[in-house]
């Protein structure tokens, strides 16, 4: 019981940023109690974590970002993947960006936000996100995990972008962009 009064709460609490992800937090935390009560408090949930990044064009005049269409789902979003046995959220970015495109790029650890949803009934899953300045944009995608890429300026990323979460993460790169520059 306390647990869920403690993830009910930190649920309530989630920051504008990522207000698009609280239904799927919700539903996922109603799913939780339910199994909570069914198994008399074991837990039954499973969480995962992935690592990723925006990936902005070396190009300072004329910034770009760069999105994949992932095999897996066919949703357009950014690098991303799951955090390997004794890797730091970094090492796990910056191998993602490079499997999946070939890239070779500088991550800033200034930009460091994460989204949490339920992409199954019995998952939790945690995504953190950096920024990444690629060196070059020549691609060498993944053909197994990235289906096609696209270099895009923000106002066109943003529409592309499938889902809610990872448009509100780009929004939050753009804003602390822009934030530097000032």
């Amino acid at each position: 019981a306390r647990f869920w009064a403690f993830i009910s709460a930190s649920a309530v609490s989630v920051s504008s940023p990522y207000l698009n992800c609280r239904k799927d937090m919700i539903d996922a935390l109603r799913f939780w109690k339910s199994k909570m009560k069914q198994t008399n408090g074991a837990s039954t949930m499973k969480s995962e974590k992935s690592c990723g990044a925006i990936v902005l064009s070396p190009d300072n005049t004329n910034r770009k970002v760069l999105l994949i269409k992932h095999e897996n789902g066919g949703h357009w979003a950014f690098p991303k993947g799951h955090v390997e046995e004794g890797e730091t959220e970094v090492e796990t970015a910056l191998r993602e960006i490079k499997e999946e495109t070939g890239l070779n790029t500088d991550l800033s650890t200034a930009f460091r936000k994460s989204v949490s949803y339920s992409p199954a009934p019995s998952i939790i899953k945690e995504v953190v996100y950096f920024i990444a300045f690629a060196h070059t944009e020549t691609i060498e995608k993944q053909d197994a995990e990235v289906t096609d890429f696209a270099w895009m300026p923000f106002s066109e990323a943003l529409q592309a972008i499938t889902y809610d979460n990872d448009k509100s993460i780009l929004q939050s790169a753009i804003d602390f962009i822009e934030g530097m520059k000032n």
